[in-house]
């Protein structure tokens, strides 16, 4: 897939999307968002810019002088004019980023994070103080690293809106707590499998639990 149509096909997505919160998807959207969080976390320790988790441009860090298409901008641009009052900055800017992600990802520069290889570790370490010494932690973890966007836009086309609100990221029916990148940081994701039968399963035995607990 060339670069052009990486980015026409994740923007089609993004317009895709009709903005209308599902409150009958809350189970799948709290493990989505939790998703996103861990894979953010170890984008943020790979790229040493753990000071901007959750929510900050991959793309950016690995090649800041990439842009999209003023083509595609104005598109994206178009859209969000006309999104509703609930849709924040901070689900556009994400979407803004996964466009150029689509940009980057098939760059000589990005092989090293998410090119299969055993023998490749991301040796990452981050200063953490420790009985007042500053002290190093040391992460090793093996690439390929997961879409850093995938999660959010799924999330979005489930119809998960959601906003912050004291340290929380709140949905109508839930909230997930915001804690810190290394409380997220972990090797094993949140979700299985981000495919629409495994989160339908989920939403389905939330709303069955929920039933039988009613009855």
């Amino acid at each position: 897939m060339n670069l052009k149509t990486s980015v026409d096909t994740a923007i089609d997505r993004i317009l895709a999307i009709n903005w209308e919160p599902d409150d009958s998807r809350t189970s799948s959207h709290v493990a989505l968002l939790q998703e996103y969080l861990r894979r953010a976390a170890l984008w943020a320790v790979a790229l040493d810019c753990t000071e901007e988790w959750p929510f900050f441009d991959v793309a950016a860090h690995i090649s800041p002088s990439f842009q999209p298409e003023n083509r595609h901008l104005d598109r994206l641009e178009q859209h969000f004019s006309q999104v509703p009052f609930y849709v924040t900055k901070v689900i556009e800017n994400t979407c803004r980023w996964f466009v150029k992600w689509e940009g980057v990802k098939h760059l000589p520069e990005v092989s090293s994070y998410v090119n299969s290889n055993p023998e490749n570790l991301l040796e990452i370490r981050g200063g953490v103080k420790n009985h007042g010494q500053k002290m190093k932690d040391v992460y090793l973890f093996s690439v390929p690293l997961p879409h850093p966007y995938e999660p959010l836009i799924l999330l979005y086309d489930r119809g998960g809106i959601f906003y912050s609100e004291h340290r929380f990221f709140c949905f109508e029916d839930a909230a997930v707590p915001r804690g810190t990148w290394r409380e997220h940081w972990q090797p094993e994701a949140a979700v299985c499998q981000l495919n629409a039968e495994a989160l339908d399963n989920l939403d389905g035995n939330f709303e069955e639990n929920r039933f039988t607990a009613e009855c």
